[in-house]
């Protein structure tokens, strides 16, 4: 397994934290930890156990030291087995304990059978403890980002990561180039989710947005930026289900047919969106009325640049019904060229993003009529 992916494998179980995050390709596969879960007892540090020293800072994770997530046996450098778990495994720092035990077996000093018995029964009542401890360590996961990873086997650590973090909340993953289905459906049948950003992972599907849809009814945020293959299909059914949804982005650069009024109609009459991406999508002025018009106060930012078939129309209704209106996104949408709108909305303090052709257009009509705007664009 390459080391991205032996990374995950290994974040979850040692997530003495509510937060884990797997870093860029560019840097160590790093898990930071911020602090302790309640009802969590203190690790207890023992002489050469290095895997409980680094426990607390970022390290980089290591199949030899740290065992993965998922239930299986835990062997020797030798490969002989020392300890198996149904469905959990020591932790680091027991893990290592016990092979050192095995290195020191008590037969090959001369002691007794019932010393051996002993031992072996300590051995079995740490394992015991230690699965309660990983139980533990499993549920107090909370958020899991992962930046710009760009190896095959993402998949199936993820996958195993996503079965047993069963309080996940925030589920951030960022331009993970072969990120597929199977990694969202572990996480969603939990019901936990919340906020769920896949930003750039292109090979996420209809299907698996359907399924967060049916399970995550709490879900807030939404971010399917540069995620071609979502259609009208999925956002109808977040729409439907997901009736807390306060942001949602579904921009992109191609593929714009796939999102229309048919599903944002729906994201408008049944949902508390107040932040919303539309940026290439294939959006109509009916679209951007309709939704002006259910959301009005609500709507605090929207993004429509790239969408080539809105005019006027969809300005003048955001100055009349959207006062609460902070950011309004509108670069290369030509047919927009009602000045005295978007003055309108400069003198609200409304943040505009315009082309420089736009720019150019409106800073003539100022000085023509005498008037003078400072177009201010939001931060990225």
């Amino acid at each position: 397994m390459t080391s991205a992916a032996s990374a995950l494998a290994v974040a979850a179980p040692f997530c003495y934290s509510t937060s884990a995050t797997i870093c860029t390709d560019d840097e160590p596969m790093a898990l930071e930890t911020y602090g302790q879960p309640q009802q969590l007892p203190p690790p207890q540090p023992q002489p050469n156990k290095t895997a409980a020293l680094r426990l607390f800072r970022p390290f980089t994770a290591s199949r030899s030291i740290m065992p993965s997530l998922s239930g299986t046996t835990t062997r020797s450098a030798s490969g002989d087995k020392l300890f198996s778990a149904k469905s959990s495994l020591p932790n680091p720092w027991s893990f290592s304990f016990y092979e050192e035990d095995r290195n020191e077996d008590p037969l090959s000093r001369g002691q007794s059978r019932a010393t051996m018995a002993t031992s072996m029964y300590t051995v079995a009542t740490r394992a015991q403890r230690n699965t309660h401890h990983l139980d533990l360590y499993r549920s107090a996961v909370r958020s899991l980002t992962l930046r710009k990873i760009k190896e095959k086997a993402v998949n199936e650590p993820l996958v195993q990561i996503g079965r047993y973090a069963t309080k996940v909340n925030k589920l951030d993953l960022y331009i993970c180039d072969y990120l597929s289905n199977e990694v969202l459906f572990g996480f969603a049948a939990h019901g936990t989710l919340t906020y769920l950003s896949l930003a750039g992972c292109n090979r996420i599907t209809d299907e698996a947005i359907l399924y967060v849809a049916h399970h995550c009814r709490n879900l807030e945020h939404l971010d399917l930026r540069a995620c071609g293959l979502i259609s009208d299909k999925s956002i109808s059914a977040i729409a439907m289900h997901c009736p807390q949804l306060r942001h949602l982005n579904v921009g992109r650069v191609r593929d714009r047919e796939r999102i229309t009024i048919k599903s944002i109609g729906l994201i408008a009459q049944h949902t508390q969106v107040a932040v919303l991406g539309l940026a290439g999508c294939d959006i109509t002025d009916e679209c951007l009325i309709t939704l002006a018009m259910y959301r009005n106060n609500g709507l605090e930012r929207i993004s429509v640049n790239s969408c080539y078939r809105i005019t006027n129309k969809s300005i003048r209704a955001y100055v009349e019904y959207c006062p609460r209106l902070s950011v309004f996104e509108m670069k290369e949408c030509h047919q927009i060229n009602d000045w005295n709108a978007v003055a309108d909305l400069v003198q609200r303090k409304v943040l505009l993003t315009l082309c420089d052709q736009q720019n150019r257009a409106c800073a003539e009509w100022a000085k023509r009529m005498g008037r003078v705007i400072h177009v201010k664009a939001p931060l990225k």
